[in-house]
């Protein structure tokens, strides 16, 4: 069964063909097929065992293809414009350099990227390089909160509180709770921290950012 985090990813998606690097088994393509919102996939995976995972998944489904690769180094053809490209599960550094690697060729195309962690990294890195983040979606799935992100290309500004916020997020009960969450994680650290440590500075102010969205 897909799981609440997959099903939302793919709920998103608009397009007649994905491109899904690091597929998890393949869960959404096979999902997005079944539901005929899309009509072929591409699944990309780094290592050989995950990508087995996959084609066992995918075995009685027509349209898909398969490539080992570090994200898209392997993957020769021009990306479809009317394709969507989906990076979720993993590190939001890890998703930054995915996209870094292959930058331009990403610009023509939707991407749907969802960092387990790091988010803000991956905010900041968007914006210097000219990737505009459409919206910002909170999702709880199994008791864990994940920041599923619509990509597009373009620029705009953002501030250094929408670093740490998010990007024009939607503000519903899921990220309300997200944000009671950070802010109670960076307190914790900022106690553990010694007053002389340069990280406690970096982590103090996400936390300050958090308290004054929430008025606490």
């Amino acid at each position: 069964m897909i799981s609440k985090r997959l099903k939302f990813i793919g709920d998103l998606v608009t397009t007649k063909s994905i491109i899904d690097i690091g597929s998890d088994h393949g869960y959404l393509p096979l999902y997005l097929l079944n539901k005929n919102k899309i009509i072929s996939a591409t699944v990309i995976e780094i290592n050989n065992d995950p990508l087995i995972n996959a084609k066992k998944t995918l075995k009685y489904t027509d349209n898909v293809e398969f490539y080992l690769s570090n994200g898209l180094q392997e993957y020769q053809e021009v990306i479809d414009k009317d394709a969507t490209v989906i990076i979720a599960g993993m590190g939001g550094s890890l998703i930054r350099d995915i996209i870094s690697q292959d930058r331009e060729k990403l610009r023509i195309c939707s991407i749907i990227a969802q960092p387990n962690n790091k988010e803000e990294r991956l905010r900041e890195y968007l914006y210097k390089n000219d990737f505009y983040i459409q919206t910002e979606h909170t999702v709880i799935d199994a008791g864990k909160y994940y920041t599923v992100i619509e990509i597009r290309n373009g620029s705009k500004h953002i501030s250094k509180e929408e670093t740490i916020l998010g990007v024009n997020p939607v503000e519903d009960e899921n990220y309300v709770a997200y944000m009671k969450e950070l802010k109670g994680h960076y307190l914790s650290i900022v106690n553990s921290l010694k007053d002389n440590d340069k990280t406690n500075e970096v982590i103090e102010n996400f936390y300050s950012i958090i308290s004054d969205y929430l008025g606490e």
